[in-house]
């Protein structure tokens, strides 16, 4: 990648070379991007702002954390808080982990990753789909260890008919 900026003070502004992308690790979280930028509170130099600082990956993000793959359009990112918000459409499939369970499949306006626990919000007109359920709300909380989705906020959940099961709405 390429850094531009200027170094006591930031930003530090980075570019991947020849369409490479700029990729970044916090914790337990992987980040790709075409460009990023990290900045520090105003009047703090980028050395003594570490904890405080903050990061904005922006052209097509790719988020990667264990099974989770999550993608949009722009991500901010803030040491403070531990919290990456993925805007832009964001999306993501967690794979599961016996073989031959549906993949869960989320998509909402917003989604933020804490990446101090295995948890994800979604909010902004939420989509779950896993196999032939398909649960709508306002807001989701996704527990990746548990592989488990609280749905709140003007909820629905259907089920398409199989062979074994009638439609549910």
């Amino acid at each position: 990648a390429q850094l531009q900026g200027d170094l006591r003070n930031g930003p530090y502004n980075y570019t991947g070379k020849a369409g490479a992308a700029v990729k970044a690790t916090v914790g337990t979280v992987s980040i790709a991007a075409p460009q990023a930028s990290m900045k520090a509170p105003a009047g703090t130099p980028m050395a003594n702002a570490q904890g405080r600082r903050s990061a904005d990956f922006t052209g097509g993000v790719t988020v990667l954390r264990g099974r989770l793959s999550a993608k949009g359009a722009a991500l901010n990112y803030s040491e403070a808080s531990g919290q990456g918000l993925l805007t832009g459409a964001p999306s993501a499939v967690f794979t599961p982990e016996k073989k031959g369970d549906d993949p869960v499949n989320i998509a909402a306006a917003n989604m933020s990753l804490d990446v101090d626990t295995n948890m994800s919000t979604s909010t902004g007109n939420v989509k779950l789909v896993s196999g032939v359920q398909t649960g709508r709300a306002d807001r989701v909380v996704f527990d990746e260890g548990k592989e488990l989705g609280l749905l709140t906020g003007n909820m629905s959940l259907s089920r398409a008919a199989t062979a074994k099961a009638k439609e549910l709405n």
